[in-house]
């Protein structure tokens, strides 16, 4: 590891895991143990949470639970202009805090918000707070917690 903290990942493992120059990668600490893998961006994630969502639902809400093909092609256009679409903390909260009463369904969620958090193409007002909640999260914690004291 560099001062700065970064990491060169053998060729074997970027083969292994199908990581190419440019693919953004998600780290996160799972039973003590740091893990990595290849992000999916948040339109490889599309329809991937169980739920409904109302009519009023953020379009990313949206796209994560049932699809959303005007938002998935804002994602793209904003990925080739290389722009970012405002999306504000609360809808990803709002996800969080659904995924902490479902224990079968958590690890889905806590990948699937790992991979939005990812998404070059998306800016949250707070993404480290953000990033914080869903580690709060996937360790049993109080994710609205994590985020407030993320966030002083």
């Amino acid at each position: 590891m560099t001062t700065k903290g970064q990491v060169t990942i053998p060729v074997t493992v970027r083969f292994a895991l199908g990581i190419s120059p440019g693919d953004v990668v998600v780290f996160a600490v799972e039973d003590g143990r740091g893990v990595f893998r290849r992000a999916d961006g948040v339109l490889g994630r599309a329809g991937s949470l169980d739920g409904r969502v109302g009519a009023d639902a953020h379009p990313l809400a949206r796209l994560l639970v049932e699809g959303d093909d005007g938002f998935a092609a804002a994602v793209l256009e904003a990925r080739t202009s290389r722009r970012r679409i405002d999306v504000r903390d609360a809808v990803l909260l709002d996800l969080v805090e659904d995924a902490a009463g479902d224990a079968a369904a958590r690890s889905v969620v806590i990948d699937v918000l790992r991979d939005v958090l990812a998404e070059r193409a998306l800016r949250f007002e707070h993404a480290r707070a953000l990033t914080a909640a869903v580690d709060a999260l996937a360790s049993g914690q109080p994710a609205r917690q994590a985020y407030l004291a993320a966030r002083a």
